[in-house]
């Protein structure tokens, strides 16, 4: 019996591309490649391995139930090709392209010197990065429930191999290497006239009862904001969610409402906002992430001792002094003017 072909990477690499286009032809056009040519090395996979993998339809290119099930091991053996080109590469001539997917405002004020730093150090290292504060999932639980966040984004991308290092929210659910990068306290963003006579403390009546800016449903900061209010029994206000957080802060300033956002998020503070500690601590741990199969690359390991290394100036953004030498003149003076209830 004639025995089927074996899969190639260069099937599988095409496998992935009009998966993650969502057709043949976005796939071709991405690749600079003939929609044939795409059509043939599937069609050459689905061959080796004698199944249907794609089913075109009207609705565009998806997956058929054997393709969900091979969707992960192309993958990870299209990443594991890869990594054995950085496994053998020079510790001290480091290349490629290194993704690290991270929240927002932690890759606006504390990722660009650590990059600056590294790129001094390895500059044939080429970086991407990708938004990690989206998640994944809805929130569950009901009244009562301990303050939490779901599975982002960030760590799928980890777990998929989209990403090599992730800066995650803790607490993290998957199989992954952790350390402590960073603590950042939340904080109750005010137009600057708001209470101004008042304690810099905010009361529940300052969130309840305004409505209250968020970033949208999926968001690490809307679910953590949403299970802080029911921890402690607290009702939820008409909320407007809001993808940027300078449109939030905008929004605030003249008056629309009231924001809690980590104060790392706020930085530097624009004119016509004041800041307001929450009535109770609410604080996100974020944390350095790295499959445990790829922590050893000459490459990832490289970059998680930088990270490690810039983490260890950084304090939680509630103490005296920001995480940063970039950041500290723009928050001691906030909390010089926003903090002092005068």
């Amino acid at each position: 019996m004639t025995s089927l072909p074996r899969p190639t990477l260069a099937q599988l690499r095409l496998f992935l591309a009009v998966v993650k286009a969502g057709g043949f032809g976005e796939a071709a056009a991405e690749l600079g490649m003939s929609q044939s040519s795409v059509s043939e090395g599937v069609a050459g996979l689905e061959r080796a391995l004698d199944t249907r993998l794609l089913r075109r339809g009207p609705a565009g290119t998806t997956l058929t139930e054997a393709g969900s099930r091979a969707l992960g091991h192309a993958e990870r053996a299209v990443q594991a090709a890869g990594d054995l080109l950085s496994a053998v590469q020079d510790t001290g001539n480091l290349n490629g392209l290194l993704r690290i997917a991270a929240p927002r405002s932690v890759a606006t004020h504390l990722l660009p010197p650590v990059l600056a730093a590294f790129r001094a150090r390895h500059p044939g290292v080429r970086f991407q990065i990708l938004d990690a504060d989206h998640t994944l999932t809805s929130p569950s639980g009901g009244s009562g429930s301990t303050v939490s966040t779901n599975t982002g984004s960030g760590e799928a991308m980890l777990m998929s191999g989209q990403a090599d290092i992730g800066i995650l929210h803790q607490p993290v659910h998957g199989s992954l290497l952790i350390w402590t990068f960073y603590q950042d306290d939340y904080v109750l963003v005010v137009p600057e006239g708001y209470g101004r006579t008042g304690s810099p403390q905010a009361t529940w009546a300052d969130i309840t009862g305004h409505v209250l800016m968020l970033p949208s449903a999926g968001d690490n900061c809307n679910i953590l904001v949403h299970s802080y209010l029911r921890e402690y029994h607290q009702e939820v206000p008409p909320v407007i969610e809001v993808e940027n957080d300078s449109v939030t802060l905008g929004m605030v300033a003249h008056g629309l409402g009231h924001a809690i956002l980590p104060r790392l998020a706020v930085l530097p503070l624009p004119a016509g906002l004041r800041l307001l500690r929450l009535p109770t601590s609410l604080r996100r741990t974020l944390s350095v992430a790295v499959l445990p199969a790829r922590a050893s690359l000459p490459i990832i390991a490289a970059m998680t001792e930088s990270l490690r290394l810039g983490s260890l100036g950084h304090r939680p953004l509630g103490a005296e002094e920001p995480a940063g030498p970039a950041a500290a003149g723009r928050l001691q003076a906030a909390e010089r003017s926003d903090f002092s209830g005068s």
